[in-house]
């Protein structure tokens, strides 16, 4: 294998949401892209982009979310679509104040599926404790 594909597929991409408001809550929504392809390939860019990803496989990235705020806040992960495609290392969690959690989200595309673009919206909701 290409020693820099096999860097690449090895990168982990941090990605910080970052709550700085006090309302009671707060949703940050992050779009997920994924290609089903005959090939194994990672998008490194600032969007939680999966790149290209063969039917029967899955592919691993993390992101960390951080409270800034100085009070305790609950969070919880949803997607939009491809809800039996995607699951999290963690989908409710509390943090205190400053503190950071990182959150690994696999992307696994069921064996069959045809090759194409799919897409969903990852939904990350704070609120008070």
């Amino acid at each position: 294998m290409n020693k820099k594909l096999l860097i690449v597929i090895l990168a982990i991409v941090i990605i910080s949401l970052v709550a700085t408001t006090s309302e009671k809550s707060l949703v940050t929504e992050l779009p997920i892209h994924v290609e089903v392809s005959e090939i194994f390939e990672v998008d490194l860019q600032k969007t939680f982009e999966f790149g290209g990803i063969p039917a029967g496989l899955f592919a691993t990235k993390s992101m960390n979310i951080t409270n800034n705020l100085d009070e305790k806040k609950k969070f919880t992960l949803k997607v939009t679509e491809l809800k039996d495609w995607i699951s999290f290392s963690e989908n409710y969690f509390v943090l205190e104040p400053k503190e950071t959690r990182e959150i690994k989200v696999t992307l696994s595309i069921p064996t069959g599926t045809k090759k194409g673009d799919y897409n969903s919206i990852l939904k990350v909701y704070s609120s008070n404790y």
